[in-house]
């Protein structure tokens, strides 16, 4: 998993700022489990990537992919407003990339690790008919889910594909997208 280094010459992964870390700030890691009281998130200073610190053991991080344990609590709720900070933040995402789009109907947008798919709903809401299909690539069968369930109201009328892996994507795409990917991968 992506860390900082911890000790005295703290640097960041992704920008190797040397004082970045100590800069930063952190906040409570959001986990039900009694376990992970002492986590937290780690904001880079400059950058502003997040990690975990202490991080996920192998053993833990795949207990939570593969097993579902992280959404198990969670009551699949179609309303928009219990997503309000996803989908500020995809909308702020979105609002930098759209200058540099050319605009054309028929857009095709591929999202690899969609999630909720809030940044496809927040390109369905600027762009309407313009946007013709969302594909969001989304390996987690949960949030695949709450997907499908929010896409019908919110998708602005696109189509909608939704696949495990990026290898069942085909044709060719006006957009792709990784946001929110990279603290993910182990």
């Amino acid at each position: 998993p992506l860390t900082f280094e911890q000790s005295d010459e703290s640097y960041c992964p992704i920008c190797k700022k040397t004082t970045a870390i100590r800069d930063g700030r952190s906040v409570p890691y959001p986990s039900h489990s009694k376990e992970d009281a002492e986590r937290k998130i780690v904001f880079c200073g400059d950058c502003g990537l997040g990690v975990l610190h202490p991080p996920l053991t192998e053993e833990e991080t795949k207990a939570l992919y593969e097993g579902g344990q992280y959404w198990s609590g969670h009551a699949m709720d179609p309303r928009l407003h219990h997503f309000a900070m996803p989908m500020t933040l995809a909308e702020s995402r979105w609002n930098y990339i759209k200058p540099h789009l050319q605009l054309l109907n028929g857009l095709r947008i591929l999202d690899i690790g969609a999630g909720h798919g809030c940044m496809g709903m927040a390109a369905a809401r600027a762009l309407g008919p313009i946007l013709k299909e969302y594909v969001a690539v989304e390996p987690d069968e949960h949030m695949a889910g709450r997907l499908k369930m929010l896409w019908p109201r919110y998708g602005n009328g696109a189509l909608l594909s939704v696949v495990s892996t990026l290898q069942e994507t085909s044709g060719t795409f006006d957009l792709i997208v990784l946001s929110h990917v990279i603290e993910h991968l182990h």
